[in-house]
Protein backbone atom coordinates (compact mmCIF):
# COMPACT_ATOMS: atom_id res chain seq x y z
CA UNK A 1 0.00 0.00 0.00
CA UNK A 2 2.50 2.50 0.90
CA UNK A 3 4.59 1.98 -2.58
CA UNK A 4 1.11 2.51 -4.32
CA UNK A 5 0.84 6.21 -2.47
CA UNK A 6 4.93 6.57 -3.48
CA UNK A 7 3.90 5.93 -7.22
CA UNK A 8 1.06 8.40 -7.07
CA UNK A 9 3.44 11.07 -5.52
CA UNK A 10 6.36 10.66 -7.95
CA UNK A 11 3.34 10.69 -11.04
CA UNK A 12 1.96 13.68 -9.50
CA UNK A 13 5.36 15.41 -8.69
CA UNK A 14 6.04 14.51 -12.29
CA UNK A 15 2.81 15.99 -13.70
CA UNK A 16 3.46 19.25 -11.42
CA UNK A 17 7.46 19.25 -13.03
CA UNK A 18 6.18 19.02 -16.36
CA UNK A 19 3.26 21.92 -15.76
CA UNK A 20 6.07 23.84 -14.23
CA UNK A 21 8.43 23.72 -17.35
CA UNK A 22 5.58 24.85 -20.02
CA UNK A 23 4.94 27.96 -17.83
CA UNK A 24 8.24 28.85 -17.74
CA UNK A 25 8.24 27.75 -21.77
CA UNK A 26 5.60 30.04 -22.00
CA UNK A 27 7.09 33.17 -20.19
CA UNK A 28 10.20 32.47 -21.99
CA UNK A 29 8.77 33.44 -25.26
CA UNK A 30 6.75 36.09 -24.17
CA UNK A 31 10.28 37.88 -22.96
CA UNK A 32 11.76 37.04 -26.47
CA UNK A 33 8.61 38.50 -28.38
CA UNK A 34 8.72 41.74 -25.72
CA UNK A 35 13.18 42.14 -26.06
CA UNK A 36 12.60 41.74 -29.67
CA UNK A 37 10.16 44.74 -29.70
CA UNK A 38 8.26 42.30 -32.57
CA UNK A 39 4.54 42.24 -30.53
CA UNK A 40 2.65 45.11 -32.25
CA UNK A 41 -0.21 43.52 -30.79
CA UNK A 42 -1.81 41.89 -27.82
CA UNK A 43 -1.74 38.09 -27.06
CA UNK A 44 -5.13 36.48 -27.68
CA UNK A 45 -6.37 33.18 -26.82
CA UNK A 46 -8.71 31.28 -29.15
CA UNK A 47 -10.68 28.75 -27.39
CA UNK A 48 -12.10 25.62 -30.33
CA UNK A 49 -14.58 22.93 -28.51
CA UNK A 50 -13.59 18.90 -29.61
CA UNK A 51 -14.37 18.42 -33.08
CA UNK A 52 -15.51 22.01 -34.38
CA UNK A 53 -13.01 24.17 -36.26
CA UNK A 54 -11.69 27.97 -35.85
CA UNK A 55 -9.89 30.34 -37.25
CA UNK A 56 -7.07 33.10 -36.56
CA UNK A 57 -5.53 35.72 -38.39
CA UNK A 58 -3.61 39.13 -38.12
CA UNK A 59 -3.68 42.22 -40.08
CA UNK A 60 -2.51 42.93 -43.62
CA UNK A 61 1.44 43.51 -42.70
CA UNK A 62 1.54 40.73 -39.60
CA UNK A 63 1.62 37.49 -39.19
CA UNK A 64 0.69 34.73 -36.47
CA UNK A 65 3.41 33.95 -33.62
CA UNK A 66 2.23 31.09 -31.59
CA UNK A 67 2.77 31.39 -28.27
CA UNK A 68 1.36 28.72 -26.67
CA UNK A 69 -1.28 25.73 -27.75
CA UNK A 70 -2.89 22.89 -25.54
CA UNK A 71 -5.25 20.07 -26.65
CA UNK A 72 -6.61 18.58 -23.88
CA UNK A 73 -9.14 20.17 -20.92
CA UNK A 74 -7.16 22.71 -17.79
CA UNK A 75 -11.30 24.09 -16.81
CA UNK A 76 -14.04 22.85 -15.70
CA UNK A 77 -17.79 23.12 -17.54
CA UNK A 78 -16.91 26.99 -17.61
CA UNK A 79 -15.12 26.21 -21.07
CA UNK A 80 -16.60 24.12 -23.52
CA UNK A 81 -19.73 22.70 -21.43
CA UNK A 82 -20.12 18.60 -22.03
CA UNK A 83 -20.96 15.72 -19.37
CA UNK A 84 -17.87 13.70 -19.82
CA UNK A 85 -15.43 16.30 -17.51
CA UNK A 86 -13.39 13.39 -15.44
CA UNK A 87 -10.14 15.15 -16.11
CA UNK A 88 -9.04 18.57 -15.85
CA UNK A 89 -5.30 18.02 -15.79
CA UNK A 90 -5.41 17.12 -19.34
CA UNK A 91 -2.15 18.24 -21.58
CA UNK A 92 -1.17 17.31 -25.02
CA UNK A 93 2.65 17.25 -25.78
CA UNK A 94 2.64 18.38 -29.67
CA UNK A 95 -0.25 20.95 -29.59
CA UNK A 96 2.23 23.61 -29.79
CA UNK A 97 4.38 22.01 -32.70
CA UNK A 98 1.49 21.50 -34.48
CA UNK A 99 -0.18 24.48 -34.38
CA UNK A 100 2.87 26.35 -34.82
CA UNK A 101 3.88 24.44 -37.87
CA UNK A 102 0.86 25.36 -39.36
CA UNK A 103 0.20 28.34 -38.38
CA UNK A 104 3.55 30.31 -37.31
CA UNK A 105 4.30 32.81 -40.51
CA UNK A 106 1.23 33.11 -42.11
CA UNK A 107 -1.73 35.74 -42.08
CA UNK A 108 -3.98 33.73 -41.54
CA UNK A 109 -4.73 29.90 -40.43
CA UNK A 110 -7.75 27.38 -40.11
CA UNK A 111 -7.55 25.14 -37.32
CA UNK A 112 -8.93 21.70 -36.15
CA UNK A 113 -9.80 20.44 -32.18
CA UNK A 114 -9.84 16.60 -32.72
CA UNK A 115 -8.17 13.50 -31.13
CA UNK A 116 -7.16 12.32 -35.02
CA UNK A 117 -4.77 15.51 -34.97
CA UNK A 118 -3.50 15.26 -31.30
CA UNK A 119 -4.32 12.19 -30.02
CA UNK A 120 -6.43 11.43 -26.68
CA UNK A 121 -4.60 13.11 -23.94
CA UNK A 122 -7.33 12.34 -21.66
CA UNK A 123 -9.68 8.87 -22.92
CA UNK A 124 -13.65 9.62 -21.73
CA UNK A 125 -12.76 13.77 -21.08
CA UNK A 126 -14.73 16.09 -23.47
CA UNK A 127 -11.80 18.41 -24.31
CA UNK A 128 -10.95 21.71 -26.28
CA UNK A 129 -7.76 23.50 -27.88
CA UNK A 130 -6.54 26.45 -26.30
CA UNK A 131 -3.95 28.74 -28.65
CA UNK A 132 -2.48 31.85 -27.43
CA UNK A 133 -1.02 34.03 -30.58
CA UNK A 134 0.28 37.09 -31.21
CA UNK A 135 0.93 38.98 -34.73
CA UNK A 136 4.21 40.74 -35.38
CA UNK A 137 5.70 42.15 -38.10
CA UNK A 138 5.39 40.63 -41.26
CA UNK A 139 9.52 40.43 -42.33
CA UNK A 140 8.88 40.20 -45.89
CA UNK A 141 7.16 43.81 -45.47
CA UNK A 142 10.02 45.69 -43.88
Amino acid sequence: MLETFYRAYVEEKRDGEKLEKRVEALEKDIDNIKKKGESKGKLTTVIICENHQGYIRCDNDETIHIIQANYGRTEGGNICPHASIRDTNCYSTNAKGVVGTKCNGRRECNLESNNGIFGDPCIGTYKYMSVQFTCIPDSTNV
